[in-house]
C-alpha cells in the first residue's frame, strides 16, 4: 500500500491526467471489497502454489506417469542445454555481426539470421509449453496481490475488464488521500487558524513562509506553471503592465503640467517682442 501511495503522489501511477482515472470516481463503494479479496487472495495464492508443486510431486512419484515424467525431465534437460548453447552462440554473434541496429557482415548476419529462424520454427511447439508455465507460476503469484494488473488495463471483452480488483484498491487509496493527504490537512489547518485568529494570523511574512512551504512541499507546481502559465505570472504581468501604464499616464500629465506651465510664459515673451519691436518702428517714423 505505500509503494502504491508514492506512486500515485509521484506520479508514477497517473491520476488527474490519466484517461483511466474517471473509472476511479465511479462507485466508490467498491473499496469494502477489498478487506475480503485481501484474505481470500493470500489464501488462494498459496493454494494455487501449493497444487502446483504437490501435482508435480505426484506425478513423478505416482507409477503409472512416473515414466512419462522422466522422459519429460530429460526432454526438458535436453532442451535447456540446446538453449544454453544457443545462448552462448547468440552472444557472439551479436558481438561479430551486429552493432546496434545495423549490420556490420550483411552475408553472415543473412545465414545466422536463417538458421536461428529454422531453430525457432523446429522448436515452437516448446515456446508455447513455456509460455503456459511461466503464465500459471505467474498467476499463483500475482493472485495473491491486489495492487496491481496481473492484465493490461486496455484488454477487455465488451467492455469487461476482467480484473476489477486493483482498480478497487486504487480507489480506496483515492479515498483516503482525498481527506487525509498531507497537503490537504496543513492548508485545512490554515483556514481553521485563519478562522479562529482572524487578521493576527496569515500576515505578510506569514504568506512568503506559507509559498516557500508549498514549493517545498509540491516542487513539481513550478514545472506546470512554466508549462501552462501560472496565474501568479499572469498577476505579475498585469502588475507590471499596469506599473508600465501608471508611469505613462505620470510621465503624459507631467509633461502636460510643464508644458501648461510654459506655454503662458512662451505667449508673454512674444507680446513683449512684438511690442518692443512696434516701439522701435515708431521711433524710426518720428525721424
Amino acid at each position: 500500500m505505500i509503494s502504491t501511495v508514492l506512486k500515485l503522489r509521484a506520479g508514477v501511477i497517473g491520476s488527474l491526467h490519466d484517461p483511466h482515472f474517471p473509472s476511479y470516481r465511479k462507485s466508490a463503494d467498491t473499496i469494502f471489497y477489498n478487506v475480503s479479496n485481501m484474505v481470500y487472495a493470500l489464501l488462494g495464492s498459496v493454494g494455487f502454489m501449493w497444487l502446483l508443486v504437490a501435482g508435480l510431486i505426484f506425478l513423478f512419484l505416482w507409477p503409472p506417469t512416473m515414466d512419462f515424467m522422466h522422459t519429460l525431465l530429460a526432454w526438458f534437460l535436453g532442451l535447456m542445454i540446446t538453449i544454453l548453447l544457443k545462448m552462448i552462440m547468440m552472444i557472439l554473434a551479436r558481438k561479430n555481426l551486429n552493432v546496434a541496429l545495423y549490420r556490420t557482415h550483411p552475408r553472415g548476419s543473412n545465414i545466422w539470421a536463417l538458421a536461428m529462424e529454422c531453430w525457432n520454427i523446429g522448436l515452437g511447439g516448446g515456446v508455447v509449453v513455456g509460455r503456459i508455465t511461466q503464465f500459471l507460476l505467474a498467476s499463483a503469484v500475482w493472485i495473491g496481490r491486489i495492487d496491481v494488473t496481473f492484465l493490461d488495463e486496455n484488454v477487455n471483452l465488451l467492455g469487461y475488464g476482467f480484473d476489477y480488483t486493483p482498480t478497487n484498491f486504487r480507489k480506496e487509496i483515492l479515498v483516503h488521500e482525498a481527506h487525509r493527504h498531507p497537503f490537504i490537512d496543513r492548508l485545512g489547518a490554515m483556514y481553521m487558524m485563519r478562522l479562529k485568529y482572524g487578521r493576527r494570523f496569515s500576515s505578510d511574512a506569514g504568506a512568503c513562509w506559507r509559498r516557500l512551504f508549498v514549493l517545498a512541499l509540491m516542487p513539481w507546481l513550478l514545472r506546470y506553471r512554466d508549462e501552462s502559465g501560472s496565474d501568479y505570472e499572469r498577476q505579475s504581468n498585469l502588475a507590471a503592465t499596469a506599473q508600465e501604464d501608471t508611469e505613462t499616464s505620470d510621465n503624459q500629465s507631467s509633461f502636460t503640467a510643464a508644458s501648461s506651465k510654459t506655454k503662458p510664459q512662451r505667449e508673454n515673451k512674444v507680446i513683449q517682442d512684438l511690442a518692443g519691436r512696434v516701439k522701435v518702428a515708431v521711433l524710426h517714423t518720428r525721424d
